[in-house]
């Protein structure tokens, strides 16, 4: 179960996070925070629909990225499996190279069909 929502995250530029993974039983839930507002302003994601839906695909490729890894059940397991799979480590986390290319993928596509409407 994935559950997209508005939230925070840490540091000033970071506009969505995946904040936890947990495991009840046979079922594992993951939360991925979007930060809409900030100091009382709209962020780059409230402001535009085709950044959200960017932001949308890359979080939902690291969901991607823990269903297939059974193992992923927790905080410390999905760090572990980052460091297993090579993931970039950055100011608040850890990065992958396929979210970013999904985001890239999703932003060019909506681009394309705003586009050609």
């Amino acid at each position: 179960m994935v559950y997209l929502v508005p939230g925070t995250c840490p540091g000033l530029h970071v506009d969505a996070c995946l904040v936890s993974v947990n495991q009840q039983g046979r079922y594992r839930y993951i939360r991925i925070n979007f930060v809409l507002i900030r100091r009382a302003e709209g962020t780059a994601l409230w402001r535009s629909a085709v950044k959200l839906a960017a932001q949308i695909g890359h979080e939902l490729q690291h969901a991607v990225e823990i269903a297939d890894e059974p193992s992923v059940v927790d905080g410390a397991s999905l760090g572990r499996m980052h460091q297993r799979n090579g993931a970039h480590v950055n100011h608040v986390g850890y990065e992958t190279d396929a979210a970013l290319k999904v985001a890239d993928v999703v932003l060019r596509e909506v681009i394309r069909n705003v586009r050609t409407r």
